[in-house]
């Protein structure tokens, strides 16, 4: 079998007969000797001076890159401040925080968070009716009627205060959970730029802030930092084996993804009535990728002066 396969090859599959195979072999071979010759040029370059770095023809200042991080840091700090009502609240102390990646029945549970361990509940245990109280100090008219009567305008979400139920307004309520679509926006375009090697949209778009059934959590408290875990492997497939990606955020960043999930988000799953284990998602799913493009472009290009994408 062997030497037929061999007669074979010789005949139809070398370079020096006239079948097309040969053509093929030597358009092959001639085109990885120029490809050794002629490399494609670079496509980033530096300045003289070190200060700025020319991707495609565009001219990226490396003093802006930090700019961009602070001005992005702070406005996420704004949606956060209109989020909480327009009141502070103090820093979460990340270094007391008792949580682990380990495979502990205590960490495992499902619809369990780093908020949920009793030794956290003292630092970062809060209700969905703490940011419902502030409501009602800040901005009294989200609710107009008690849930028995009717009255237009008004939706279909209750929240109780002193024993009352009341209806959302649907105005307010929808306002609310734009406010917060556009936080996570920011906030997923900050972890990107931020959480080191750079992931992609479909990574960042898995994380998932509680365990479920299926998988655990990505978003854990370790050494004082809010981190992110992801799993994604081209050659799982191959090698059979899942390579994990821990991502550490800058303390800043650690404090908005904090809060967030201690505060803020309780409360928008009660006021959207819903309950998603996903850090970034709407009715549609976990966000995959085009809100992050949108995002960066929309950063960078504002920051930067140049638009760049996650593919840039």
């Amino acid at each position: 079998m062997s030497e037929r396969v061999h007669s074979i090859r010789k005949k139809h599959l070398c370079e020096g007969s006239f079948l097309p195979a040969s053509s093929i072999l030597t358009q092959l071979a001639r085109g990885k000797a120029l490809n050794k010759d002629h490399r494609a040029p670079s496509n980033i370059f530096w300045s003289d001076d070190r200060q700025t770095v020319e991707y495609d023809g565009r001219p990226v200042a490396v003093a802006k890159i930090k700019t961009m991080f602070v001005e992005l840091t702070q406005e996420l700090e704004e949606r956060l401040h209109e989020l909480l009502f327009h009141q502070a609240v103090a820093d979460v102390p990340l270094a007391e925080v008792v949580d682990s990646m380990g495979s502990s029945q205590t960490f495992r549970r499902d619809n369990y968070c780093f908020v949920d361990h009793k030794d956290n509940a003292r630092l970062c245990k809060v209700s969905w009716e703490f940011l419902y109280e502030r409501m009602l100090q800040d901005e009294p008219e989200w609710h107009l009627v008690k849930a028995s009567g009717s009255s237009s305008g008004s939706g279909n979400g209750s929240g109780s205060s002193g024993g009352s139920q009341y209806q959302w307004v649907d105005l307010r309520k929808s306002a609310y959970l734009n406010s917060e679509r556009q936080f996570l926006r920011k906030l997923m375009v900050a972890m990107h730029v931020t959480g080191g090697q750079p992931a992609r949209g479909p990574e960042l778009g898995s994380i998932k802030v509680v365990n479920n059934i299926f998988s655990p959590r990505n978003i854990y408290i370790i050494n004082g930092r809010v981190v992110f875990l992801t799993t994604y492997d081209k050659s799982l497939k191959r090698r059979g084996k899942t390579e994990y990606v821990l991502r550490y955020l800058p303390d800043t960043i650690s404090q908005l993804v904090a809060k967030y999930v201690i505060y803020v988000r309780p409360f928008s799953q009660v006021v959207g009535q819903r309950q998603w284990d996903f850090l970034f998602m709407d009715e549609r799913g976990p966000w995959a990728g085009n809100q992050l493009t949108t995002g960066l472009a929309v950063a960078t290009k504002k920051e930067l002066g140049v638009r760049l994408t996650v593919r840039d």
